[in-house]
């Protein structure tokens, strides 16, 4: 299992193209006094547009709770297997074969006796996968727990909807038997596969080129683009880095914080807002790609 060729960098095609697109978007907004509730929505905009690109369905964000359902099982079946023991849990009552175990932040759960494992002293360890499900049921995660802080790297992949959670599956299983701390997500309906970040990888700047190939090598029929603010690696494979503390970066998604610093900018100061933090764009992919040579020469 081999990732496929690098993809040739052409970082200037690319930003000129996050220009024209963002331009696109932005036209006819005057570059001041832009309402909250508007500068939100051209925010979304312009990360549906250039980073999430859905194909057919306009909407970034679809939800199909039965589609959902579906693949969470499907998930459950392909990598119940890959189990992990979460500790610091308290037992609370176990009765034909149900355990109820308080979680570290006082949450009572009821689970099968079999996922728990009682340590003493009222102590209990849950014996479970890293799948977790949300309210929304937009996204399937891989939620394993982390030794070190937060990801700081994300590798997105565009797997053709067909294709997609398979590829996720393989893609979960070969970094877990690997000993790679990452996270990962697979989008939760025909609708959220559909989308140029059909797959998302979280996992550390120092195993991002490894994470990275991972991916492309489960991932044999690519579609070719990537989310307008990566880094084109592999074809269908971009990575980022999250932006540095002088950016104000949050927890949020990176895509977001491109496209909200990119309409700030604008509503701030016009085009030239847009040229400054184009060029801070341009220097995260620099960043990212010394950061991946730096990786190679090790």
């Amino acid at each position: 299992m081999y990732p496929p060729e690098p993809t040739p960098p052409r970082d200037a095609d690319r930003l000129d193209r996050v220009r024209r697109l963002v331009g696109r978007t932005l036209d006819g907004h005057a570059s001041r006094d832009m309402p909250r509730d508007l500068r939100d929505s051209v925010v979304d905009r312009v990360y549906r547009t250039v980073h999430a690109a859905p194909g057919r369905n306009a909407d970034a964000f679809p939800s199909d709770r039965a589609a959902y359902s579906g693949m969470v099982a499907e998930a459950a079946r392909r990598l119940g297997d890959l189990t992990h023991e979460r500790p610091g849990f308290a037992l609370v009552s176990r009765d034909a074969g149900q355990t109820v175990v308080t979680c570290p932040d006082g949450v009572e759960i009821r689970l099968d006796d079999s996922q728990v494992r009682v340590t003493g002293a009222g102590k209990a360890t849950v014996v479970t996968d890293g799948l977790s499900t949300q309210v929304g049921a937009r996204w399937v995660h891989w939620t394993p727990p982390r030794s070190g802080g937060a990801p700081d790297a994300r590798v997105y992949l565009h797997a053709r909807p067909g294709d997609a959670l398979d590829v996720w599956c393989r893609t979960v299983r070969s970094l877990h038997g690997a000993g790679v701390e990452f996270a990962a997500k697979v989008g939760g309906s025909p609708a959220m596969l559909d989308r140029a970040d059909c797959v998302v990888l979280y996992c550390s700047a120092d195993d991002l080129a490894r994470v990275a190939a991972t991916a492309a090598a489960n991932c044999a029929d690519p579609a070719e683009s990537v989310p307008g603010f990566s880094v084109a690696l592999y074809p269908g494979v971009g990575v980022a880095l999250t932006p540095g503390a002088d950016e104000g970066a949050t927890a949020m998604s990176i895509g977001y914080h491109w496209a909200g610093a990119l309409v700030d900018a604008w509503a701030a100061e016009g085009a030239d807002g847009l040229e400054a933090v184009l060029a801070r764009l341009a220097a995260s992919w620099e960043r990212t790609r010394r950061q991946l040579r730096t990786l190679e020469a090790a």
